[in-house]
């Protein structure tokens, strides 16, 4: 699934906040039943929403699943405040 889920993302170039959001939502919809879950996913890698950084998190170490709930995360921030996706876009974080 990771490579899939990466090859969907880079296949949505240039990548900007509005088309990250739309890539991942298709990606969902294409391939899981429902990730409203992410938050218990994301506490079987270790990762607690609400107490860490989305920098302080090793993608490196996840598969499709964890990633795929990472940037859900990504996805539910953004909501909340606009700039987020666009910073991590700039920092390197997502590409």
């Amino acid at each position: 699934m990771y490579e899939e889920l990466t090859s969907f993302l880079h296949g949505k170039q240039p990548i900007n906040d509005i088309l990250f959001e739309e890539a991942v939502y298709k990606f969902v919809e294409m391939h899981l039943r429902n990730y409203t879950d992410y938050g218990d996913i994301l506490e079987k890698y270790g990762i607690i929403v609400n107490e860490m950084s989305i920098n302080d998190v090793d993608i490196s170490r996840l598969d499709g699943q964890g990633t795929l709930a990472v940037l859900l995360w990504i996805n539910r921030m953004n909501h909340f405040d606009f700039y987020i996706l666009p910073g991590l876009i700039r920092e390197g974080y997502i590409s």
